[in-house]
């Protein structure tokens, strides 16, 4: 489970939050500096108006979207691509749902909003803000979600896309391996310049992870090692 962080500000966010929400429209929208500020965290865009072929999230709520214009929003997004979400509270949740059954619309994942300080998901849902600002401490509310939230992280189609040809990249991913793995992958002063040996622990390493989830990463592992 992570915690997210939604404010109307930006600034009023620490930045140590590891996952952000703000808007992409509305009197609300931030700014490419207030997403910039958060340069590390995995960002979460939430659109208010349902004309609006932008963000992951459509917002449910009193001057945002109506309930029957949510659906609306999320086939405007999937049509763009985008694995959307509705974002709801506890008593609009069952009438949105509604409206998608009604039109015979697939649902979207689901952000519900629960004051109720438990950072426990209900079922069918991807994260819930259980904290508001009063309970939070702070200007932001406060939202448990799910390890893997469908639209907003990275897919293994994505990642495998975003590898593809980039050799340094992949190098880079595999040392990362290497380091989590114990496996040295820089050749301090003093010890034997051994580099094959290093080389062919990468590569064992690599081989092993193929082995277990095949389509994990692409390539091979070429050029010198520092």
């Amino acid at each position: 489970m992570r915690t997210c962080y939604d404010s109307t500000r930006a600034s009023d966010i620490p930045l140590t939050a590891v996952m952000v929400a703000g808007y992409v429209d509305g009197i609300w929208r931030w700014s490419d500096a207030d997403w910039q500020r958060f340069s590390n965290a995995v960002k979460v865009p939430i659109a208010c108006f349902p004309t609006t072929n932008d963000g992951v999230v459509g917002d449910v709520e009193t001057g945002d979207m109506l309930p029957w214009e949510l659906p609306d929003w999320v086939r405007l997004r999937r049509a763009a691509g985008v694995d959307p979400t509705g974002y709801v509270n506890l008593s609009n949740w069952n009438p949105t749902r509604t409206e998608f059954h009604l039109r015979g619309i697939p649902e979207p994942h689901w952000w519900l909003a629960d004051y109720d300080n438990n950072p426990s998901l209900p079922t069918g849902t991807v994260a819930k803000q259980y904290a508001n600002s009063v309970l939070a401490g702070g200007h932001y509310d406060l939202s448990v979600v799910a390890d893997n939230w469908p639209g907003v992280d990275m897919t293994q189609a994505e990642f495998n896309a975003l590898v593809a040809g980039n050799e340094p990249l992949q190098r880079l991913f595999w040392r990362v391996d290497a380091l989590l793995g114990d496996t040295p992958t820089t050749l301090e002063p003093g010890q034997p310049p051994e580099t094959n040996q290093v080389h062919a622990q990468l590569e064992a390493i690599k081989t092993a992870q193929h082995a277990a989830a095949p389509a994990r990463f692409s390539g091979t592992l070429e050029g010198t090692l520092t």
